[in-house]
């Protein structure tokens, strides 16, 4: 009898034990199917990322070939040929219209832009949906113009780079938006000239100064030396490098945060407009752009798109030409010399399949 008890009990607890076994089973597969769907969702991030890439290798190799064939030509030659493709400064391809058009979506979308992000969150999944949607209602809404207007004979279509590249845009200026509010600056910092115009962009506003990028803040003068590190995750420190700046220099100004939201959007816009407008005509969204300044060497030139000023290098080589490939759209150029501070031209460069060099007089 009291064996057959034993018995009894085991095969309760072999049945308990099975019992927790498929539970465990059970919630197991649900954890795989999780981690399978966001498996997925980063397979097809980086495939978007990889197509980038193979991009951008194709072009500096090009880019490669092509400053081995200048190297072997006469130096001669090479002026006059730069001499016959200088074009005038500030070439721009606008309209009335199309000036008028981006105001009225920098009043639609500017709104948009105050979307209450914590700025821990910047790098959260949930801000790239929002900025990836963002630019796909701003991408229908400038097509359905471009058509009525009859100037898209098939529907447009950025290509994988452009579309990054824009929605990286929209995603740091949510970022910047996002440390106004919570560093309770009482305003948001964009780029001016003298103190009080904003840059000759032919729109009338300013664009959101990048408090993060070294070279943005470099642009200011001597400043930098004294400011926080580069991941500038110290708001009480960065708050008051903002308004050192403010009250010191005049290239930057605080202005309302409907203000900045407004005239970001009102030249991202532009911006998008430029892209889609000449890929329906050219069938690419990137240009050879070519740059030349005043200065016969040692000054590095920097440039940034006309709605975000957030500088990067241009070209690979400290003397004019400067040649690199950029976005279709409207920049804006910086000379940075070997001593001394950063030279800015205010006026606004298109770069496109037919406005392809560019010359500036401020350095």
């Amino acid at each position: 009898m009291a064996t057959d008890d034993r018995s009894a009990r085991q095969r309760q607890r072999t049945a308990a034990a099975h019992e927790k076994a498929l539970a465990e089973i059970e919630r197991l597969r649900a954890e795989i199917a999780q981690l399978d769907m966001e498996a997925l969702a980063e397979i097809e991030r980086l495939r978007e990322q990889i197509a980038l890439l193979a991009q951008e290798v194709t072009y500096l190799r090009e880019r490669r070939q092509v400053e081995e064939e200048k190297q072997d030509a006469v130096g001669d030659e090479q002026d006059r040929k730069i001499e016959d493709r200088v074009v005038a400064r500030a070439t721009d391809d606008r309209s009335e219209s199309d000036i008028a058009l981006a105001h009225e979506l920098g009043d639609k979308y500017g709104p948009r832009l105050q979307y209450p992000l914590q700025f821990e969150r910047v790098r959260a999944t949930g801000h790239y949906t929002f900025a990836h949607e963002l630019l796909a209602d701003l991408v229908s809404d400038v097509s359905d113009q471009l058509y009525a207007d009859g100037r898209l004979s098939r529907l447009p279509a950025l290509d994988v780079s452009a579309r990054i590249k824009l929605t990286a845009d929209l995603e740091d200026a949510l970022r910047v938006l996002a440390f106004g509010r919570e560093a309770k600056l009482g305003g948001v910092l964009v780029s001016v000239a003298d103190g009080k115009d904003a840059l000759q962009n032919g729109l009338g506003v300013a664009p959101l100064f990048d408090i993060f990028n070294p070279r943005a803040r470099w642009m200011l003068g001597q400043m930098d030396a004294h400011a926080p590190n580069a991941d500038l995750d110290d708001f009480a420190k960065l708050r008051t490098w903002v308004m050192g700046a403010v009250n010191t220099v005049g290239g930057v100004a605080l202005v309302p945060q409907r203000q900045a939201t407004k005239g970001f959007m009102t030249l991202f816009a532009d911006s998008v407009h430029s892209v889609l407008n000449w890929f329906q005509n050219s069938n690419t969204s990137y240009v050879d752009y070519t740059f030349n300044s005043r200065s016969p060497g040692g000054l590095q030139v920097q440039y940034h798109p006309q709605h975000y000023t957030s500088p990067e290098v241009f070209g690979t080589t400290l003397s004019t030409p400067a040649t690199q490939r950029v976005r279709i759209g409207h920049y804006h150029f910086l000379g940075k010399p070997r001593e001394g501070p950063v030279i800015r031209d205010p006026a606004v460069f298109f770069a496109s399949p037919n406005t392809s060099v560019g010359n500036t007089l401020a350095f």
